[in-house]
């Protein structure tokens, strides 16, 4: 799909109005965002939904689990099943640039047949106006557009060029007397993400480690491991800390950019518990080897890289199942690859050694080791690590952390350096 089609398949005709529906940070559900007109005074089962042919959803019996909404701010939030499908990545953005390419999609309802959607539409803007009233911002079509070719769109998404909603249409503007003026209001993400964090749901990827900070090496559901390990686990919990204010999707993609790789997973498909394997990472490459991640990843890149796998495999058969392309250039041949994304097979199985290959001989004169282009066979020469390692160490010994006298930080750095 290109762009524009991308847009339109995650448009959804909501009632006699429109919305945009996206992946939170959750693998059971998808949220529908719409304005609170195109709901009001609905229940859940009163609401009918309409989906592009290129939606996943298409054709499917989908149930709106909960209605959450806030009148004040013209907000809905539909919260519907999730059963494995997966949608076009946007992700929520607070940024208005004037003059960049933003769309308004939605069902006009002189597109509505039979009571059914059959065609979304897409209106250009580049013009920003500034804040209506208390909650809203107020946006302008470069050409008018009729009355009768919005009806229906209230409640559809604003889009810029990179993958962003910014919000949702609300209507048009209550200074345009005649409609000629081509003045529109939106509801900004910032009224949808408060009545999220009002009720305790899962926002999007997160912006910030701060978000993760408890799940990152929990283990609330194995209470004797966490009182055993209650000592580390205060330890590391000071690690955390240091992480807390870096951005993890700028984090994961410089891992990416900085070897050149190709077809990686984006950041916004990847799940929360990806993230915390993700953080997990960060935290030990700080307690293990005393990097520091919060001055940029210079020093870390010649020395680890961070891959997403696109599927599930024993980490013994990476180099059978990566793609060379995924993990490009690097720089240095003693270069160690942590996998997402992989399931956890235990300590003992977590990582698998380089065979006797010594690849140093194929670094180009720049010292950089081209995967991409070497191809599979090179894949050997390195050492592959399941991202699951960093926990699974401490999980596997509980006994012996809990009965080790000397420093407890000291005894987990052990465990891992003695695997990589």
């Amino acid at each position: 799909m290109d762009y524009q089609d991308e847009m339109k398949s995650v448009t959804v005709r909501v009632a006699n109005g429109s919305g945009i529906i996206v992946k939170p940070l959750a693998d059971d559900c998808f949220y529908i965002l719409t304005a609170y007109h195109v709901v009001e005074g609905k229940v859940e089962d009163q609401i009918e939904l309409d989906f592009q042919q290129t939606s996943p959803l298409f054709g499917k019996s989908v149930k709106i689990r909960k209605i959450i909404k806030c009148e004040e701010q013209d907000a809905a939030i539909l919260i519907i099943d999730r059963h494995g499908e997966d949608i076009a990545p946007f992700y929520p953005c607070s940024i208005r640039q004037d003059g960049a390419n933003h769309w308004h999609a939605g069902y006009p309802n002189n597109q509505y047949s039979k009571g059914k959607a059959n065609r979304c539409e897409l209106h250009d803007f580049i013009t920003w106006l500034g804040s209506y009233e208390q909650f809203f911002v107020e946006y302008k079509y470069p050409n008018h557009i009729k009355q009768e070719e919005l009806d229906g769109m209230s409640g559809g998404g604003i889009f810029d060029s990179q993958h962003h909603f910014i919000g949702v249409h609300k209507q048009l503007a209550a200074s345009e007397e005649k409609q000629q003026l081509g003045k529109n209001v939106m509801i900004p993400w910032g009224c949808f993400e408060h009545l999220l964090v009002e009720k305790g749901l899962p926002l999007f990827s997160p912006d910030t480690f701060e978000t993760l900070r408890t799940a990152i090496f929990c283990f609330d559901d194995n209470l004797g491991a966490k009182n055993k390990l209650k000592i580390l686990l205060f330890q590391i919990a000071q690690r955390k800390a240091d992480i807390v204010e870096l951005s993890p999707i700028k984090c994961y993609d410089g891992f990416q950019k900085s070897r050149k790789a190709e077809g990686y997973r984006h950041g916004l498909d990847l799940s929360k518990d990806d993230w915390v394997r993700f953080g997990e990472f960060l935290v030990a490459l700080k307690v293990v080897w005393d990097l520091d991640v919060n001055n940029g990843m210079e020093a870390v890149y010649p020395k680890f890289q961070y891959v997403q796998s696109p599927i599930d495999f024993d980490i013994y058969e990476a180099p059978k199942w990566l793609d060379p392309r995924l993990l490009g250039i690097v720089s240095d041949a003693n270069v160690v690859f942590v996998v997402g994304g992989i399931s956890r097979k235990g300590y003992k199985q977590d990582v698998k050694q380089k065979d006797v290959l010594d690849i140093a001989v194929g670094l180009k004169p720049s010292g950089e080791f081209d995967i991409a282009r070497t191809g599979r066979e090179a894949l050997t020469g390195f050492t592959f690590v399941n991202a699951n390692l960093f926990k699974d160490a401490m999980e596997s010994f509980t006994d012996e952390i809990e009965a080790y006298e000397g420093d407890k930080m000291e005894y987990y750095k052990n465990l891992i350096q003695c695997k990589i």
